[in-house]
């Protein structure tokens, strides 16, 4: 924080949140539902695979775990995921 001062912090945050409105849009417009739709996404969204567990039978682990077959980072997932059927 001290390298990138107080100018460097709040440019970073505005293309933090540019990416994260982008990546909510990107995922929305491929049909994965927003967690909680009216909320602004500021630096994290949240999708929820409700649709996708009742029509396919797959959980929310198991594309965390296919994302990290493909390399790719995977998302946190909530912790509820262990308790309910889909999330």
């Amino acid at each position: 924080m001290r390298l990138l001062g107080r100018d460097g912090m709040v440019r970073g945050r505005g293309i933090r949140h540019a990416q994260c409105k982008l990546s909510d849009e990107a995922t929305a417009s491929r049909g994965f539902e927003a967690a909680y739709p009216a909320r602004r996404a500021s630096h994290e969204f949240i999708i929820t695979l409700k649709r996708e567990n009742r029509l396919y039978h797959i959980t929310a682990m198991d594309v965390a775990k296919r994302l990290l077959d493909y390399g790719f980072h995977a998302p946190t997932t909530y912790f509820r995921c262990w308790c309910l059927n889909a999330c």
